[in-house]
Order: structure tokens, then C-alpha cells, then sequence
């Protein structure tokens, strides 16, 4: 028993390093920024500024995909679709959470 306890500890504690050696190369690459509105409008400027601050931290370049129709669903749906790689995110807006929250 004690040894399979052992065994288990070192299994953990290895996962645990590579995690850290992983998250110390992030990133690796550009980064996709999904924007659900039209270029120049408060919720795009709101995310370039946003991103040229993360840019300086991160050391590579942030894209802004400006993704819009539909009131804001085409955007924020990519948003939703987009791979859980840490290399896509977007800037999902108030506008949908204040209307979903007046319609219930």
C-alpha cells in the first residue's frame, strides 16, 4: 500500500511539473481576439486598447477579429465555438446578458 501511495505522489507531482514548464512557454504563438461589433464602434476600441496593453505583457501580437451581424449572436457564437487552446478569446458584450435578463 505504501508503495502504490508512493508511486501515486510521483505520478501527481510529475503532472504538476510539466504543467508548470507548459504554462511557463504560453504563448507560443499570436493570439485571436474575437470583437462581436464593428471596427471603431466602444466595444472594438474598448478591446484594441485592451489588447495592446496584454501585447506588451505577452510578448506577441494580439488579433482583432472583428465578427459582427445579427445584433451581436455571429460574434459572440464564434466566441462560444472558438478551441479551448488559450489562443482564441473574445470580448463578449453586456448588451445580450441585459436583454436575456429583461426577457426572463
Amino acid at each position: 500500500m505504501k508503495k502504490l501511495l508512493a508511486l501515486v505522489v510521483a505520478l501527481v507531482l510529475v503532472m504538476s511539473l510539466a504543467t508548470v514548464a507548459s504554462a511557463a512557454e504560453y504563448p507560443t504563438k499570436g493570439i485571436s481576439v474575437i470583437c462581436p461589433w464593428g471596427a471603431g464602434g466602444g466595444t472594438d476600441a474598448c478591446l484594441r486598447a485592451f489588447c495592446l496593453a496584454l501585447e506588451k505583457q505577452l510578448g506577441v501580437t494580439l488579433t482583432v477579429d472583428n465578427l459582427t451581424g445579427a445584433g451581436g449572436v455571429i460574434g459572440h457564437e464564434a466566441i462560444a465555438d472558438a478551441d479551448p487552446d488559450g489562443y482564441s478569446f473574445g470580448m463578449v458584450t453586456f448588451e445580450l446578458s441585459a436583454y436575456n435578463a429583461h426577457v426572463r
